[in-house]
């Protein structure tokens, strides 16, 4: 499983306090873990160092600031045979950490960044991100439209989705039919019949939004007395039933094996486990589906505003859209991808998710400090009970 899928609890962070500590350290340089130094950038080189050495009319390198294992050098190289330009990667291993490093005084050095849609309010906000010039991302119409024109960024001004995450219910048939559990609602993974089959991604806010979920109640809209009721309700219900809390390897060899008869677990785990495993399916519930999304995105003041346009471009064309699902088995937006991918990812809904999911579903956004603390609290309690 990638990195990337992991990092996804990192969404427990409330955006104010980091802004404000920005603010106050913006200019004092960055702090906190850096992936990646000066030192991977070929040779120390920072954005706009290079010229047009070839006379193509573009400049000889793009800067990439991403998430780290979630761009194929066959993409990159693909883009620099055709136009001759370098993609000069950089890679972060949080929002927050790209965060800091912009609001430090580093957004020069790069063109691009993939910020998560929970971050681009407070990047624009700031005054950080470069708005696509008008008419110039032309592959718009790739895209299933749920996908677009979402909240935190209206009219796509400034981003274009890339590859995103929703929590999913993974079960295997077989198993369930033979226990005589059947899945139709949130609240059947408490069914008393689940004892020790059940797998839960191993993510704090993920557990509350799950008991959110069985309870009836609305995990876009927790607060600290209904995360009191959320403990009481895992503890109780859920907890006797699970097998493992995790979301790595184990968990996803637990359903591939046959080990545990069904999994609440992020998309891209889920993707893995349909593809291995044709004893399961994936099972779509009628109440509220969460799903986050990386979107692509230009820093304010690129130094190469056309090249970063045309390798946005590049990567959301159909055809290299599907080599990056191929390679991380995330969420594609990209529907026009579908009929590049093997065929066995076109049946795949974890990845390509069907209507039904788009029917009652919510984006993930900031999570503000209380409850981060309270998630943070419950799942301590939670997991010691099992």
């Amino acid at each position: 499983m990638k990195k990337r899928q992991l990092l996804r609890k990192a969404a427990a962070v409330a955006l104010t306090g980091i802004m404000m500590a920005t603010c106050l350290t913006g200019c004092g340089g960055g702090s906190g873990s850096d992936s990646s130094d000066s030192s991977e950038k070929a040779g120390g080189e920072t954005a706009g160092t290079d010229e047009d050495a070839d006379g193509n009319g573009y400049a000889d390198k793009l800067y990439l600031y991403n998430w780290s294992e979630y761009m194929t050098q066959e993409v990159k190289d693909g883009f620099q045979d055709k136009y001759g330009i370098e993609i000069v990667e950089t890679t972060y291993e949080s929002n927050e950490e790209m965060f800091a490093k912009l609001t430090a005084g580093e957004a020069t050095d790069y063109d691009i960044i993939v910020p998560t849609n929970f971050f681009v309010k407070a990047l624009i906000e700031s005054d950080l991100l470069e708005p696509f010039d008008e008419g110039a991302i032309t592959t718009f119409d790739n895209y299933d439209q749920s996908f677009l024109d979402q909240e935190y960024d209206p009219g796509n001004k400034y981003t274009i989705p890339y590859l995103g995450t929703a929590s999913m219910v993974v079960g295997n048939k077989k198993m369930l039919d033979e226990l005589g559990v059947t899945i139709n609602d949130w609240s059947d993974l408490a069914d008393p019949k689940l004892k020790d089959n059940l797998v839960v991604m191993d993510d704090n806010s993920g557990y509350t939004s799950l008991a959110y979920s069985c309870m009836g109640l609305d995990p876009a809209n927790k607060t600290v007395e209904g995360l009191d009721d959320a403990q009481e309700y895992l503890v109780d219900k859920i907890s006797p039933n699970v097998k493992a809390w995790c979301s790595n390897a184990a968990g996803r060899d637990m359903l591939v094996k046959n080990e545990a008869a069904v999994g609440y677990v992020y998309s891209g785990l889920a993707a893995q486990i349909l593809a291995e495993n044709p004893d399961t399916q994936l099972y779509l519930m009628d109440k509220k589906n969460s799903l986050s999304m990386d979107v692509w995105a230009m820093v304010k003041g690129c130094k190469h505003k056309k090249e970063a346009e045309l390798f946005i471009n590049y990567v959301t064309s159909p055809e290299i859209a599907a080599k990056l699902v191929e390679y991380s088995m995330y969420v594609c937006p990209n529907t026009a991808a579908k009929e590049y991918v093997s065929d066995d990812l076109k049946n795949n809904e974890a990845c390509f998710l069907p209507d039904v999911f788009f029917e009652n579903y919510y984006m993930m956004n900031e999570i503000k400090s209380d409850i981060a603390t309270k998630n943070d609290e419950v799942a301590t309690i939670v997991k010691s009970s099992k």
